[in-house]
């Protein structure tokens, strides 16, 4: 019902859309689209590549040039818009290919590509599901009774997801990092640590995906996730620094230049991210052109303070902290509490993430489903197991308003929910803990050899 409620609302919302520009007067600017301004971002940077201009990467006139060329050859009015070159140089490889095409033409392989990277994704989240649900639930039975059905909800749920639609529509690469986190969680429950940090590594072409991911993956796993974390990294330097030489000083000390003159100088869309400082920036400060406050700053940095050592005290490094905490990590429930809590912590933790980069949340949603499904606790939960039950159908909702309720109220709401979420997820189970631990003294009950803990389990 709720999947088929918010097709209605959708609908209903595209069909609005289609009404209004089929009414709007004829003209270059009325054929301007969000997907013609952030495409035009990729397309720039693999035709630079492509014609041996990796310097002018990160040029913001040179960019600009470029893109007014493209869109007056496309008929599209930009004015004073402009799609900066965000990522590493290596990415812009991935573009050179799509640059030979007409940017029409490159744009629809584009999302065609994406769309196939968010199905494979699906496809692959939803396999991690429990065909049948723990015993002694009856409300468990028969919410998996159906098996491909309930599989069947990760697909429709995630395309009918705001950050999903965002992502096609604005040309986006959210599908991509979705179908990488996917690849990386499912060779980190595989215990294949090296493959894990080797595919988490791709992500380094978005850096404010990759830090938290590969920090908390290495704290986890230990060594052997950095080597593969090392072997992609070392790769994706070499390809840099051989074919694109000068571009990488180019892209550390030019990009935080480029972030500021968009972020500072220009009215910015904070609410269109889902970011600690997007939150205190908003509501402080609204769009207002100018560096962000000292309080704004402050307040960003105990927020972001306060999740990150939420999230480090579900790692092994906890005891580092306290040298008294023997709870025990190795348990595959703890393992798939901490991937959800590291994917819903990131925003929080990043100071650039926008709200279509929160597709990346259906990994999350989806293992807390499989845990909940698998262990028939359905309705004999904690009070954070409750919290996760409301806030998180309640964020998925609310990113259907919260750019236009934040853009006239001043209030980011996406946020708060997120950190609530979060936090709910993070916080520890004593209940759970406890039964876990049993569980394995029930299982090795009566064994004389010494039970190992498995090799993911902890760092080395």
């Amino acid at each position: 019902m709720l999947a088929a409620a918010v097709a209605l609302f959708l609908a209903a919302v595209a069909g609005t859309e289609v009404a209004r520009r089929a009414t709007a007067p004829a003209g270059p600017a009325a054929s301007n689209n969000a997907m013609a301004l952030d495409f035009i971002a990729f397309y720039t940077g693999g035709s630079m590549v492509a014609e041996g201009r990796g310097r002018d990467l990160f040029d913001l006139k040179a960019v600009k040039r470029f893109q007014d060329d493209i869109a007056a050859r496309h008929g599209v009015a930009l004015g004073d818009a402009l799609g900066p070159w965000w990522n590493p140089p290596f990415y812009a490889w991935v573009f050179a290919p799509l640059s030979r095409l007409p940017f029409g033409t490159a744009t629809a392989v584009w999302v065609g590509l994406n769309a196939a990277c968010a199905a494979a994704a699906c496809w692959l989240l939803a396999r991690t599901l429990p065909a049948a649900a723990g015993a002694d639930n009856a409300e468990c039975e028969r919410v998996t009774s159906g098996g491909w059905r309930t599989r069947a909800l990760v697909p429709v749920f995630v395309g009918l997801s705001v950050p999903f639609i965002h992502a096609l529509s604005h040309g986006q690469n959210a599908c991509t990092s979705l179908l990488i986190l996917t690849l990386t969680i499912l060779a980190w429950r595989a215990e294949r640590p090296v493959l894990a940090g080797m595919v988490a590594g791709l992500m380094a072409y978005k850096p404010q995906h990759a830090v938290v991911l590969g920090v908390v993956l290495a704290l986890s796993v230990g060594w052997r996730a950095v080597l593969g974390l090392s072997v992609t990294g070392a790769a994706l330097l070499l390809v840099t620094v051989v074919t694109l030489p000068g571009s990488l000083g180019d892209f550390l000390h030019q990009m935080p230049a480029n972030v500021r003159f968009v972020q500072e100088r220009c009215v910015y869309m904070w609410e269109r991210h889902a970011t600690a400082k997007a939150f205190w920036r908003m509501l402080l400060q609204g769009r207002a052109i100018g560096p962000a406050s000292d309080l704004v700053n402050l307040l960003t940095a105990a927020s972001a303070a306060g999740v990150g050592l939420l999230l480090l005290r579900l790692t092994p490094a906890a005891r580092l902290l306290n040298p008294f905490d023997h709870a025990d990590r190795s348990s595959p429930e703890h393992r798939d509490r901490l991937i959800a809590a590291t994917v819903l912590a990131t925003p929080l933790l990043m100071p650039f993430y926008f709200d279509y980069d929160l597709l990346l949340l259906a990994v999350p949603a989806v293992l807390l489903a499989g845990l909940k499904l698998r262990h028939g606790r359905m309705t004999d939960s904690s009070a954070c197991d409750r919290m996760i039950r409301v806030v998180g159908p309640a964020l998925y909702a609310w990113l259907l308003l919260n750019a236009d309720v934040g853009e006239r109220t001043r209030v980011n709401l996406a946020v708060p929910l997120l950190a609530v979420l979060a936090t709910a997820v993070a916080l520890p189970r004593r209940r759970e803990e406890a039964a876990a631990q049993e569980a394995l003294t029930d299982e090795t009950a009566g064994e004389p050899q010494i039970v190992q803990r498995a090799p993911m389990s902890r760092a080395a």
